[in-house]
Parts: C-alpha cells; structure tokens; sequence
C-alpha cells in the first residue's frame, strides 16, 4: 500500500514537472525525457540484458555518452573564453557555463556540430566536408528572449567555427548609434555595466599614491614622465574613475578617442568606434528599401543570407533579377565587448545572425576576479 502511494506520489511529481517545462515553452524537453524514460523502461524489462553482464555494461555507457551528447546540444555546454574583450566581466581563459534552455537550442546543421560523434567524422573528412551544411537551420523554443546586457556565446558568422563572447546592446529592429563612445538605442543613451572600461591619459598630481591605488586594483599602466605633470596611460572602468577621483591624487582624465575605422569599411561612410551609426539592425519580415547607403550598409547581411547584391548602372539585383527592396530572413542583433578599446565586435564586422547564437552565459565558474584571485563561481 505504502509503495503504491509512493509510485503515485512520484508519477503525480512527474507529470507535473512535464506540464511545468511544456508551460515554459519547454515541450520538446518534455518529450525528450518522456522518450528517455520509456526506452530506459524497455531495456530494463529485457530478460537477455539484465542476465548479460556484458549487455548491461555496454547499455549503460551508451546510455551515459547519449545523456552527455543530449545535455551539451539542448541544455548547458561548457566553453572557454578565447580573449580579453569581456574584461571586466570575464576573462581569458575563464571557463564559462552556456545555457541553451534560455534561448532555445540551436539544432547541428551537419554532424561535425554533433559532440563526441563528429569525432569519427573528422576522422574521415577526405570523404566529408566540415564546412558543409546538411540540414537547415532549426532553433527549439526557449525560456525567453535575448534582452539588452545578456552575454551571449555565437560565431561571427554562421558558418565559422570559431566562438566568440559578447554583450548584446542592440535587438533587432533598433536603431543604434555611438556618440563619442556613448551608445544610444533608439535615441536612447545606454546606461552601460559597471564592467565597461575605456582607455584613459591621467594626469597625476601624486605618483606614489596613484600608483598604490592602481597596483591594489590591479589596474595595468604605464607612466611617462613629463615637463609638468606625469601621465599614467591605463584602461578604467567607472568604479575605478571614482575611486580614484575621490582619493585626489589625480588632476585630470583625459578620454582617448577610437577613432579606427569601422564598418562597413566604406570611404562614404566616415564612421569611427567612437562614432558609429545610426544604423537599424535587421529583424526577420523586416523590408530593407534598396538605396546605395543601404547597399554598403546591409550588403554583408544579405551575402549571410544567401542574397547576392549588386549595384550595376543606378539598378540593384538580388540573384540576378531587378530589385527595389528586400525582406530579411533572420533577426540579427548588435553586440559590443566590455572591454571597448580591445574587443573586435559589431563594431568592425557588423550585426550578428541569429543563426549563429549559441546560447546565454549564466555564469563563470574556476575563474579568476581582476585581482588575481580564484572565484569558483561569478554570476552574470
């Protein structure tokens, strides 16, 4: 009676839970354990693999690797950051925990993205390509949107197998502009995270003392000695502009513009890090009027998409026909590195597809803060 109560007790739990992640948008990970537990059930209730050492040793590593190869496509994976761009929120080397619940998992297009199994494909690629894509792309449902601050792991494109980690500060249909080094979303200025840092010529009025609070935040800079005052040539964020305000050991700031040139990369368009845009990021339906500034702007946008543009005697053709405008495909979305003056972003390559996100950077985990010390977790 006890154990009767308690199998009901634990089905009830378990159809709730189901309902809960179906509720959620989650269906297909309802689905998934559903099909999980009904398989685990048949195996177990064979006669041959329960009396089969061998039979149930060989079940139970491939029901093993199966879970693992499920969890890293549709649930979490692990990645690793590849540069300093992040900094100060993370930083390189940091191993960083990547949910796919959040934005729903993007699914493999060729079995090169596949964990563990596009081993053997790597193995055999005189017969296989790695760049080819075999199935189109397919992204289940999520938890929720990509928001404005999110950290997200993608590729540049979506074709690249590189990984790169940004913040997103522009969702698709928004018109972003940066004013010297200020960004604005629909005319909108930003309030930017406390991480964000920029590169700094501060003028001291006290070496010592500076070089004390610089050296216990661990700040890196470098002082060149002058007629007047001395200059220390450092990357701050805000709480370290404060901080150092406030003890008065300096006389000035003085902000160093970027003034790089930036996308498109067009002798028309004179835009700088510091000084970029406006510019709409593409949304998926969104109708895109065929105009020579559109034409340098969004030309890269349509190539990802499989649209070839060009521009021959005052006329625009797509794939060869005439045409006057253009419906994009996907969402795309602008993102920036907290660390403005080292970080490669959308700023120098443009918009990034929704294709090519993997997933939400929940936390950092092993990681080291920007004093040297260990942080087994930090969350974002």
């Amino acid at each position: 009676m006890i154990l009767k109560r308690g199998f009901r007790s634990a089905a009830l739990f378990v159809a709730a839970f189901l309902l809960l992640l179906t509720a959620a948008g989650l269906w297909w990970l309802a689905l998934m354990i559903l099909a999980l537990y009904s398989l685990s059930k048949w195996l177990n209730s064979r006669a041959f693999i329960k009396k089969n050492v061998l039979a149930s040793m060989f079940c139970l590593i491939l029901s093993v690797c199966t879970l693992a190869i499920l969890t890293r496509i549709f649930i979490l994976e692990v990645y690793v950051v590849p540069s300093g761009s992040m900094e100060d929120a993370i930083f390189t080397s940091d191993d960083i925990l990547v949910s796919k619940l959040n934005y729903g998992p993007r699914l493999p297009q060729s079995p090169f993205e596949i964990p563990w199994i596009n081993l053997w494909f790597y193995h055999n690629k005189e017969t296989t390509n790695p760049d080819s894509i075999y199935w189109k792309y397919r992204r289940l449902g999520g938890l929720a949107a990509i928001k404005h601050n999110d950290v997200i792991v993608f590729k540049k494109l979506s074709s690249d197998k590189k990984f790169l980690v940004k913040r997103c500060m522009g969702l698709p249909g928004e018109t972003i502009r940066i004013n010297d080094s200020d960004v604005f979303i629909n005319d909108h200025k930003v309030k930017l995270p406390p991480t964000v840092k920029q590169h700094y010529l501060v003028q001291l009025k006290n070496n010592i003392v500076f070089k004390r609070i610089a050296d216990s935040l661990n700040i890196n800079y470098g002082i060149k000695a002058s007629a007047n005052l001395d200059v220390a040539d450092c990357y701050l964020n805000m709480h370290e502009i404060m901080l150092i305000k406030n003890i008065g050991c300096i006389d000035s700031l003085i902000y160093q513009k970027l003034n790089y040139g930036a996308y498109p990369q067009q002798p028309k368009i004179n835009w700088s890090l510091d000084n970029f845009g406006p510019i709409t990021v593409p949304a998926r339906g969104a109708s895109l009027l065929l105009t020579e500034m559109n034409y340098m702007l969004y030309k890269a946008v349509l190539a990802e998409e499989g649209a070839d543009l060009k521009f021959e005697n005052s006329i625009f053709y797509i794939n060869g026909k005439p045409a006057t405008n253009y419906v994009f495909k996907y969402n795309y979305y602008f993102v920036l590195g907290d660390n403005r003056p080292d970080s490669i972003d959308s700023r120098f390559w443009g918009f990034v597809s929704e294709r090519a996100i993997e997933g939400r950077v929940i936390f950092s985990f092993f990681a080291k803060s920007k004093s040297g010390e260990f942080i087994f977790t930090k969350l974002l």
